[in-house]
């Protein structure tokens, strides 16, 4: 597709690429460059071609390659119109709504929260400049102003979803670097969050629903340990077997994933409790357990925060996390790890991460161990 030349000049040897672009074209070099360098420029102008002939963005690979030229050889190329696709470098703003396009097959929710970040990334950068415009220390910047704002897990997730777009970009040629992979992501967990609903607690909201399908719900997230609304909205009567007492969890969060599809879960007592009560109400037709508000805005939380207040109660941060993380640090305390890891469908790492943490009970429960003050006081021999 590209052939090179030596051509004989009067302080040396010279290299030319000639290759056809619709015209026979020719990119001469000047003697300082050698006969690597040329192959290096016959390499790109072949990849050039090539991504064109096939209606491709330039790659990330055809872009390593460009940037290691020097700027006199992508001025050359660009004479000869192979740069027009770094020229026509998009603005952020399109950049982020092409992004946005190309992802648009993702799931509603992964969506919003890659608008959010849109909008946190917009707080510092101009829509209308070019990615090149952006320094480390511009984004360095701009991650030093969420930290003021946003909670330390906010600020992580906003960092990350920002990476992933730069990332996209590079692959598909839109960007020659990501800034944002040297920014700090932070931790994503929030001790501030965590709050235990006691066994206590979650009876007096049940008490205070409005009717079965809330009390199931609940008990679906608190008993059953099930991602609030992803898990317990795609909960299916058909999943639900009363008779081996066990029932199949969709999981929408994993399902990409191998072998991550969803998971059987035991219908722990409580939990067939309330569910057998819901299931005599039941209608005709009805194919999902819980049928309230099924629309594309699952908004649970201004009913909920309606039970908390009936039931007497302080909103915790986290209405629905915090319901499973509850039933999580009860079930990696009364079961092996890998079985309860498996019910809730995360590893135990994510458990120590996000769910795990030492309750009330633990601390009343060392005070009153004599194990536990004759291991402080150390043994006689350890005195000795």
């Amino acid at each position: 597709m590209a052939s090179i030349t030596k051509v004989k000049r009067k302080n040396g040897t010279a290299f030319r690429i000639e290759f056809f672009d619709g015209k026979r074209q020719f990119i001469r070099l000047s003697t300082h460059y050698n006969e690597r360098t040329a192959q290096a420029v016959k390499n790109v102008v072949e990849r050039i071609l090539s991504i064109r002939e096939n209606g491709l963005l330039i790659d990330k690979k055809t872009v390593s390659l460009i940037t290691s030229l020097s700027e006199e050889i992508r001025e050359k190329l660009s004479e000869v119109g192979l740069l027009e696709e770094r020229q026509k470098m998009p603005c952020l703003g399109e950049l982020w709504e092409r992004y946005l396009e190309a992802n648009k097959d993702k799931k509603a929710s992964t969506l919003v929260t890659y608008r959010t970040a849109k909008v946190r990334f917009f707080t510092l950068f101009d829509p209308n400049e070019t990615p090149d415009k952006i320094t480390l220390e511009r984004a360095q910047q701009w991650r030093a102003g969420l930290v003021k704002i946003l909670a330390p897990a906010t600020v992580a997730s906003t960092v990350t979803r920002v990476r992933t777009v730069f990332k996209w970009a590079i692959e598909t040629g839109l960007s020659e670097d990501n800034p944002f992979l040297k920014v700090e992501k932070g931790s994503f967990v929030n001790k501030d969050n965590e709050r235990f609903i006691t066994p206590n607690e979650y009876e007096r909201l049940l008490t205070a629903c409005p009717g079965a399908e809330w009390r199931a719900l609940l008990a679906l997230c608190r008993v059953g340990g099930l991602r609030t609304p992803s898990e317990t909205m795609a909960l299916k009567w058909a999943d639900i077997d009363f008779e081996t007492g066990r029932f199949w969890v969709t999981s929408p969060k994993t399902e990409r994933h191998e072998g991550k599809a969803g998971r059987l879960v035991p219908l722990f007592p409580k939990l067939r409790e309330e569910l057998e009560r819901l299931a005599k109400e039941r209608k005709p037709g009805d194919i999902y357990v819980i049928t309230y508000n099924r629309g594309d805005n699952q908004t649970l939380r201004f009913p909920f925060r309606k039970i908390i207040s009936r039931a007497g109660l302080e909103r915790w941060p986290r209405l629905f996390h915090n319901l499973r993380g509850s039933r999580s640090n009860e079930l990696y305390r009364e079961y092996p790890a890998t079985v309860a890891a498996y019910w809730l469908g995360h590893s135990p790492r994510t458990a120590i991460s996000h769910y795990l943490h030492p309750l009330e009970s633990d601390y009343q429960q060392a005070i009153k161990d004599s194990g536990g003050e004759n291991g402080g006081k150390g043994s006689e021999k350890e005195r000795n």
